[in-house]
C-alpha cells in the first residue's frame, strides 16, 4: 500500500510544473522490463525448470542415453507451451488486460493498477493540468461504484481498494506542500519521533490479522490511510534536511 500512495504522490508531483511526455515516460521505464520478466517466466515454467528435481535428472538421462529423445522432449513441452490460451494468456498479461487469471509475473496485478492509474491521470491532464489530480482521483472513486465495480475482472481490478493509496498520495503531496512552504514550527525531533510512531502503526496493523469483512473496499481503505503518514513522515523528515547515506 505503501507503494500505491507514494505512486499517487509521486505523479501529482512531477505533474505540478510539467507534463510533457508523461504517459511516454512512464511506460519506457516499466514495459521492456516487464514484458522481459514476464516472458521468462513464462517460459521458465512452462520448460520445466520450476522442477528441478524432476526434470533435471531426466534431462541428464536423455543426453547420456538418447540425445534425440531430450530433442523431442523440448518440442512437446515448447508444443504443449504455445497453445492458444497460453498464449492469450500471456498477451493479457503483457497487455496489462485485467481477467480471472492472474498475470504470469506474480506481482503484475500490482503493474494492472499502475498502469490504469497512470492512464487515468494522463487522461485528466489532457483536461486540466491544474485540476488532473482532482479529475483522477474523482475517477478512481467512481470505478468503486455499480455497475462499473460489477463490470467482472476489469471491475474488480480497477475499483479495487488498493487505488485509495493513488487518491491518498494525492492528498499526501498537498499536504506535504503546505508543510514545506509554511515552514511548520516544529521541532525536528517531533517530525523524527512522529514518523517512528506511524511506522510502529503500519507495521502491527499489517502484523495482525484484523476481521474486516470486505478485504478489498474496507482493507485498502484502512491500509491507505495508515500508509499516507509513513509516506507524509518521510517527507516531512526529507524537507527538514534528513538524508539517508550509504556511506
Amino acid at each position: 500500500m505503501i507503494f500505491f500512495v507514494m505512486s499517487g504522490f509521486i505523479m501529482t508531483y512531477i505533474t505540478r510544473s510539467k507534463d510533457e511526455k508523461f504517459l511516454t515516460s512512464r511506460l519506457i521505464r516499466i514495459v521492456p522490463i516487464y514484458w522481459i520478466a514476464t516472458i521468462f517466466v513464462f517460459l521458465f515454467g512452462g520448460l520445466g525448470f520450476t522442477n528441478p528435481t524432476y526434470t533435471f535428472p531426466l534431462w541428464w538421462h536423455f543426453l547420456w542415453t538418447s540425445p534425440a529423445e531430450l530433442v523431442r522432449w523440448f518440442s512437446h513441452q515448447t508444443a504443449a507451451l504455445f497453445t492458444r490460451e497460453a498464449v492469450i494468456h500471456l498477451l493479457t498479461s503483457m497487455l496489462f488486460i485485467p481477467t480471472t487469471e492472474p498475470p504470469f509475473l506474480g506481482v503484475g496485478w500490482t503493474l494492472n493498477i499502475e498502469i490504469f492509474f497512470y492512464v487515468v491521470f494522463w487522461l485528466a491532464l489532457k483536461v486540466s493540468r491544474r485540476f488532473a489530480p482532482l479529475i483522477a482521483c474523482v475517477t478512481l472513486i467512481v470505478f468503486k461504484l455499480p455497475p462499473l465495480r460489477d463490470i467482472g475482472a476489469w471491475g474488480a481490478l480497477y475499483g479495487h481498494g488498493y487505488t485509495w493509496g493513488f487518491i491518498f498520495g494525492v492528498g499526501a503531496y498537498y499536504a506535504w506542500a503546505w508543510f514545506d512552504e509554511s515552514n511548520a514550527r516544529v521541532s525536528n525531533g517531533a517530525v523524527y519521533a512522529a514518523n517512528g510512531v506511524c511506522w510502529f502503526i503500519f507495521l502491527a496493523a499489517c502484523l495482525k490479522k484484523w476481521p474486516i469483512p470486505d478485504i478489498s473496499l474496507v482493507i485498502g481503505l484502512v491500509f491507505g490511510a495508515l500508509a499516507t503518514p509513513v509516506v507524509f513522515g518521510a517527507l516531512a523528515m526529507h524537507s527538514r534536511g534528513a538524508r539517508v547515506s550509504s556511506a
